[in-house]
């Protein structure tokens, strides 16, 4: 008899620690975006603050839970693009 995977929770553990990788980025780039201020260096805050809104909008934009089929597949996805690039998940 095999135990039956709850696909929902899987994908909210996988959520935690997107999220917690997330974090850490959002903590960098609040540093870069001070720097930024500082040196008036107003093109490079515009570009901060669009990868910081990313970052904030990534957990809410992860695939639903239907478009897995596997928890292999809910722990090998990663975002990808623009702020995304940098982030290292560890489950």
């Amino acid at each position: 008899m095999s135990a039956k995977i709850n696909m929902t929770k899987a994908r909210d553990i996988h959520i935690r620690h997107i999220r917690k990788a997330r974090d850490g980025e959002l903590k960098a780039l609040d540093v870069d975006f001070l720097r930024a201020v500082e040196s008036g260096d107003v093109a490079s805050q515009a570009t901060i603050k669009g990868k910081k809104e990313d970052l904030r909008a990534m957990p809410q934009n992860m695939p639903t839970v239907e478009s897995f089929g596997t928890p292999a597949e809910i722990k090998s996805y990663r975002p990808s693009g623009g702020a995304f690039g940098s982030l290292s998940i560890n489950p």
